[in-house]
């Protein structure tokens, strides 16, 4: 888990901000994961499996496709992704994207986030995040 997930989740709860986890991987792998971490309690609206969607990221339409399992537009997300492919193709289907760049992925290009953080320390990101919410 990145540092401060678990502080940033709780405060974009406290905002009442949706999030949902969306991957690749089976959701059933995922609750394992959240299970073995401690965050199993931390009350997603959703894990959403892109198994069950039929296009898988880096695929733009997954993005979409998320969004709208959230009862949202893709422009009212923000997609937090830590591969550039996937930045690529979430800033395609018109997300708004935070590139999680930790110190093993040094000298991968993240140009096209809109934001690259380190981990979810980052004194720039909830007053980014507060920013799209105005």
């Amino acid at each position: 888990i990145i540092p401060g997930f678990q502080e940033f989740y709780n405060w974009i709860k406290s905002k009442n901000i949706a999030s949902i986890i969306a991957t690749n991987s089976h959701s059933s792998g995922v609750e394992l994961t959240l299970r073995a971490t401690g965050l199993d309690d931390m009350n997603f609206l959703s894990i959403e499996d892109f198994n069950d969607f039929g296009h898988f990221k880096p695929d733009h339409r997954a993005f979409e496709l998320a969004a709208e399992r959230m009862g949202l537009l893709i422009k009212e997300c923000a997609v937090f992704e830590d591969y550039p492919a996937n930045i690529s193709s979430a800033k395609e289907a018109g997300a708004v994207t935070v590139a999680i760049a930790s110190e093993k992925e040094q000298g991968i290009h993240y140009n096209e986030a809109d934001l690259i953080i380190k981990d979810y320390h980052d004194e720039r990101l909830k007053p980014y995040i507060s920013s799209l919410l105005s």
